[in-house]
């Protein structure tokens, strides 16, 4: 038991108990999930991020009760400036001013967190309402970004090529990891009443559904507010079967 936090394990046969349909999860965070990742892969920051960023925004706020009110605007210029004219290499605490203003508050009892599978957030009859960090206002507008970063130059972003994890010597700090590292935790902070957290039951050679070394592990979970999370109800999925509804996040 952790404080007031009771932990119920919940493994449910996900093809005949829960309609919800998952893929595997490459879309955030993949490259900054495993310390011992060796993809060649480069990427360089997309020359159309700031309309990405900005009609991510535009569209969030404008649907989105709890982030009614936000500024767009200069939410892009505090986020820019959180990388921009560095080091590719940086801190979570680089993105401080910025997740001060555009985090915002989630649903009591709907605060869905996931390791090793990520749920389709498309509109399918009969969802069920949960919200992940994708569609909180500050995971939606990064979310499947590949990477950015900065340099110091005129530009002051770097749209030729970016640096993977194993270039920095901290671990996980390029401005990619260091973003996700910093937004699973204030995600996981603001999270209240019961929590979901999905795994993966059907991974290869007999690897265990719960990893040590996930985001989840390690930013989430250590993160969660015991005086406000009552409990965390862990869904074991063993199906990977896609004929199923979707959980639909809502803000």
């Amino acid at each position: 038991m952790m404080g007031r936090l009771t932990l119920m394990y919940v493994c449910l046969l996900f093809n005949l108990i829960l309609d919800v349909q998952f893929q595997i999860a490459t879309a955030r965070r993949t490259e900054c999930e495993s310390s011992s990742s060796t993809s060649s892969t480069t990427f360089s920051t997309p020359w159309e991020l700031e309309k990405i960023f900005k009609d991510r925004c535009h569209k969030h706020v404008n649907s989105c009760p709890f982030s009614t009110g936000k500024n767009c605007d200069d939410l892009w210029n505090t986020f820019h400036d959180s990388f921009a004219y560095k080091d590719p290499c940086i801190n979570e605490s680089d993105y401080t001013e910025y997740f001060n203003k555009a985090k915002h508050y989630t649903r009591k009892d709907k605060t869905l967190f996931y390791s090793g599978v990520q749920p389709y957030e498309e509109s399918h009859k009969d969802p069920i309402p949960y919200t992940t960090l994708e569609n909180t206002l500050i995971g939606n507008m990064l979310d499947k970004v590949d990477t950015w970063c900065g340099k110091y130059d005129d530009q002051g972003i770097n749209y030729v090529q970016c640096p993977d994890r194993n270039y920095c010597m901290r671990p996980l700090s390029t401005a990619k990891c260091a973003f996700w590292i910093k937004a699973s935790i204030e995600f996981a902070q603001l999270a209240t009443g019961q929590v979901q957290v999905l795994l993966d039951g059907a991974k290869k050679n007999g690897d265990p559904a719960y990893d040590s070394d996930s985001f989840f592990s390690r930013y989430e979970l250590p993160h969660l507010n015991t005086e406000k999370v009552t409990m965390v109800n862990i869904l074991v999925m063993y199906s990977t079967k896609k004929s199923f509804y979707s959980v639909v996040a809502i803000c």
